[in-house]
């Protein structure tokens, strides 16, 4: 039997299964529109995260103890803190000499001497490269001898004075040709019989020697060398009359730190500063190092930085200590300590912004060949150990399309530890005949077999 249908209930049927499809429908879109835009492998979510970004979780992942941003890091892959880094030796071990940058970007060390009660003198002349962390030796001095002031400009390396021997100074200017590897006289200086132990610094064309001693006598004198036209001048002297002294140039003034007051042999670990336009002294202070100041050494180091080496107090015992001078606010403070006890040593400023400090005493009677490199300053210009990172380890999320940069630690630069053995032979000896020049010479005395007396109290060095 059929049955039928009536046509409203039908029509009321089809109405009610169009709607409930409708309704389904329209249901639906939403979660098709939420799959689309969920995070598919290897394509980022198009919507901003909120809470830790992408970027965060890579800075977190990354290392942080190079900042982004800062300059070359040192060799040991860091800006901060700085350490000194063994370098290759520089024999014979000795003291009593200074260095000096030369136009070809090498550090320059000339001369030396032993610690002994009769001292042995050298006169070898050797180069730091620091593109291959090795040393070279060039043409020896004319005269083997300690105690000497050293400078360079113009492709050309100045030694003034030194202790040649017995009881001898000398007031003899020696001149080194980088070019020619020669070496040849200038006018002596206008004092007798000389100069020992004095600071030594280039600034314009003109080289100083400040204060040191007569052998005998502790001086306060200022000698300038006219590069050009090979003369000597005096300048305004010291405040006190201080040898063992050190000094180094920076932005066309020159900065003389420590040594030690005669005949009381009393130290002094004072700065002094010299204007050479102004022709005046400033006394910018004690270091701070309780005692110390014999031999010590400065060289710049990084921006508006000084780097001291303390030195030893007045019986020959040496520190690791050094000291961090700030030039803009004249304030000291403490820097990073040396690997081995040092004075008496070569001290001078590389072309990537290291220190170099070569030789010197740790004892009172024993000396050194050791080299140490002191890397870069803090990435800052004030002496400290915190430096600013490019990125912060707390990013600020800011909602963007893209969250996803990138932290790229800089490639530290590493430096080659291949050491070099200068295969010069140095000499040992004073009694060498020095080649004829058209300056006066001095007169070299003979090796003595006892020492004399000395009126600095012993032990050495600087008996």
């Amino acid at each position: 039997m059929k049955i039928q249908i009536n046509p409203s209930i039908r029509a009321h049927f089809i109405r009610g299964v169009f709607y409930l499809l409708l309704l389904i429908a329209v249901s639906a879109i939403p979660f098709a529109l939420a799959a689309r835009n969920t995070t598919k492998p290897g394509k980022p979510a198009l919507r901003p995260v909120v809470g830790t970004s992408d970027a965060a979780d890579s800075i977190q992942k990354s290392d942080l103890s190079v900042p982004a941003g800062s300059p070359t890091p040192t060799p040991s892959g860091s800006c901060s803190p700085t350490t000194w880094r063994p370098g290759p030796d520089q024999p014979p071990a000795r003291y009593a000499f200074q260095a000096a940058l030369g136009t070809d970007n090498k550090l320059y060390v000339a001369g030396g001497q032993t610690a002994d009660s009769v001292p042995t003198v050298y006169d070898q002349v050797s180069r730091y490269d620091y593109t291959t962390n090795t040393w070279s030796n060039v043409a020896p001095l004319p005269v083997p001898l300690g105690q000497a002031s050293v400078g360079a400009w113009n492709g050309k390396i100045y030694v003034a004075g030194g202790f040649i021997g017995g009881t001898s100074v000398t007031n003899a200017l020696r001149i080194y040709d980088i070019a020619t590897n020669t070496w040849t006289s200038g006018a002596n200086m206008p004092t007798s019989p000389g100069v020992e132990a004095a600071a030594g610094a280039v600034v314009n064309g003109k080289f100083y020697v400040m204060g040191g001693d007569d052998f005998t006598n502790g001086l306060n004198s200022n000698f300038i060398y006219d590069i050009v036209t090979n003369t000597w001048s005096t300048g305004a002297t010291l405040p006190d009359s201080r040898t063992n002294t050190y000094g180094t140039a920076y932005n066309g003034l020159i900065y003389v730190y420590g040594g030690v007051i005669l005949p009381a042999f009393t130290t002094t670990d004072t700065l002094l500063r010299y204007d050479p336009v102004a022709n005046s002294w400033t006394n910018l202070g004690s270091a701070g190092t309780a005692g110390l100041g014999n031999y010590g050494g400065i060289s710049p180091w990084g921006t508006g930085l000084l780097l001291i080496a303390e030195g030893a107090d007045s019986m020959g015992n040496s520190t690791t200590s050094t000291r961090i001078f700030q030039i803009c606010c004249n304030a000291f403070s403490p820097g990073p300590p040396m690997i081995g006890n040092r004075a008496g040593h070569a001290q001078g400023t590389l072309p990537d912004g290291r220190v170099l400090v070569a030789d010197g005493f740790n004892t009172a009677s024993t000396v050194v060949s050791t080299v140490e490199l002191l890397t870069h300053p803090p990435c800052t210009a004030t002496p400290t150990a915190t430096a600013t990172a490019a990125a912060s380890a707390t990013p600020t999320l800011t909602p963007t399309a893209s969250p996803t940069p990138t932290h790229t630690p800089p490639t530290p630069t590493v430096t080659a530890t291949a050491t070099h053995t200068p295969t010069a032979t140095p000499t040992v000896t004073v009694t060498v005949s020095p080649s004829p020049t058209p300056t006066p010479s001095e007169t070299i005395p003979p090796v003595r077999t006892t020492p004399s007396p000395r009126t600095r109290p012993s032990p050495p060095p600087r008996p």
